[in-house]
């Protein structure tokens, strides 16, 4: 049983209580008669296995609760007495089951029927008799430590589970399928003899076997995502070597397409893009060599690369000191810095990386454990921060290594000085712009004085100041006599150059 949650009492928590309350006779060890013992094991105790066992059983001891054992009833849990001797109806068992109580309510997924609860209330209004344990269990009933719940899916998940050979069945007889196209039993795939027995135990039959031009187009559709040419499947059709699907799949794999193709698929799990999503003003937002990343991509699946290497180095390359052409291989980093940059909030860039490294190479989900523990996988929090703090302490350069040498070419000259020239050109035009932005703003100089001016309240009560011109500085020509000026008097060539005092 689950117990619904609460402010006060833990969820699911099945008679989260104590015996200590009970009366020692009986807490001890008492007879009871033959009847009340098949009763309790043909009424009770099911009652219990099919509602309560799954939480407070001998895997797990919600509420440090158990409720397969008697000694381990006794002990209770942490929540008060289960039975109330004295007044059996106010018993927490009883009042759980009815929802008597909305803090405590059991099961929480439903109410049980009124017969099921009409037998646990006349079971503990007899006393709640259960026979001795054959064996007494010399351990406390506890709830499982979360390292211990880590310890326990690893053991038991099917995935952490080690791959084991299985013998093939034999390949079946399908009316639909020509046996005589196999030279010998054992030359099929093995996924035939996999496929058939299944089919069989299902009532099905295999389709037949695909006729030439049917494989052709399969092929390339499949292999590089393109149809064949009219000469290449008239070549495939005529050609009546034994081999010739093979031939045909070699040069599918040879073809420079695959890798296009293909390198797409894993482009998708590495979350690849050219730009960076949403970044706060006029930052610039593209990637300008995650192409790199992308042919590296293409490349792995063209020439072949091993695929513990290919993980290697999309994670580490930066630390397998690549010299020469290998030094290409250093875009593969591109797995773990082409991504979004989330307003550049470094937790979720490294929670992003975490996630991306988990997905693509282990085939699971991390994400949950950056709050807590995952619930039915072995991936505990401490995991997700200490693969964190690996990714908190690296960073990416901000100067990009070259990948690969420019091997003195007039190719890579021409670039350097078209790359020389616009840069004179930017150069020129910011100098322009500036020069251009300084000049005006010391023509406006006035226009500044001038609204200063009218913002003063004595600027719209017309009253007098003593003014005193500074023509040596500004090479302006004094206006006025100098003495009681009205500000409304004040036109822009008069202010420019000149300071009033009270």
């Amino acid at each position: 049983m689950k117990m619904q949650l609460s402010l006060v009492i833990p969820a699911c928590v099945f008679l989260c209580v104590s015996l200590l309350g009970l009366p020692n006779a009986w807490a001890e060890d008492v007879s009871i008669s033959a009847e009340q013992e098949k009763h309790f094991e043909s009424v009770i105790r099911p009652i219990f296995d099919a509602h309560c066992i799954e939480c407070h059983g001998p895997d797990e001891q919600e509420g440090e609760f158990r409720l397969d054992r008697r000694d381990a009833f006794l002990l209770g849990g942490g929540s008060g007495p289960v039975i109330n001797t004295d007044n059996p109806p106010a018993s927490r068992l009883i009042r759980s089951i009815e929802y008597m109580d909305s803090s405590l309510q059991m099961p929480p997924d439903g109410k049980l029927s009124d017969a099921t609860i009409d037998h646990l209330r006349q079971w503990v209004q007899a006393g709640a008799p259960w026979p001795a344990d054959q064996m007494k269990s010399n351990e406390e009933p506890k709830e499982l430590t979360p390292e211990a719940v880590i310890a326990k899916h690893s053991d038991e998940h099917w995935s952490y589970q080690p791959v084991q050979s299985v013998e093939l069945p034999p390949l079946e007889v399908f009316p639909s399928v020509d046996l005589t196209s196999y030279d010998s039993v054992g030359s099929e795939q093995p996924i035939d003899r996999l496929v058939g027995g299944k089919l069989l135990t299902r009532g099905m039959q295999a389709n037949e076997r695909a006729d030439r031009r049917t494989l052709i187009n399969r092929a390339y559709f499949n292999l590089i995502g393109l149809p064949p040419t009219y000469e290449q499947t008239e070549a495939f059709l005529s050609d009546s070597s034994p081999d010739a699907f093979e031939k045909l799949i070699e040069q599918l794999l040879d073809n420079p397409h695959y890798g296009e193709r293909w390198a797409r698929h894993w482009l998708d799990i590495a979350r690849y893009g050219d730009t960076t999503g949403y970044i706060a003003g006029s930052a610039e937002t593209r990637y300008p060599y995650a192409f790199t990343f992308r042919d590296y991509v293409i490349d792995a699946f063209n020439s072949g690369k091993p695929y513990d290497q290919f993980i290697i180095e999309q994670i580490a390359a930066d630390h397998l000191n690549l010299t020469g052409d290998e030094k290409k291989n250093l875009a593969a980093m591109g797995f773990l810095t082409v991504g979004r940059r989330f307003m550049n909030r470094q937790v979720d860039i490294i929670d992003d990386q975490i996630d991306v490294v988990s997905r693509g190479f282990l085939g699971l989900s991390v994400a949950c454990a950056r709050c807590h523990d995952h619930k039915y996988d072995a991936i505990p929090t401490a995991d997700y921060y200490s693969l964190y703090g690996v990714l908190a302490s690296s960073e990416a350069p901000p100067e990009l290594p070259l990948i690969s040498d420019s091997n003195d070419s007039p190719e890579y000259h021409a670039f350097l000085e078209a790359k020389a020239a616009k840069k004179k050109q930017v150069d020129q035009w910011l100098e322009e712009r500036r020069t251009k932005t300084e000049k005006e703003l010391q023509e406006r100089i006035s226009d500044y004085l001038v609204y200063l001016a009218k913002s003063l309240p004595q600027y719209s009560a017309g009253e007098k100041f003593q003014c005193k011109a500074n023509v040596a500085r500004f090479g302006g020509q004094p206006q006025g006599d100098g003495n009681n000026t009205s500000l409304n008097q004040i036109n822009r060539p008069n202010l420019f150059g000149t300071y009033c005092v009270t």
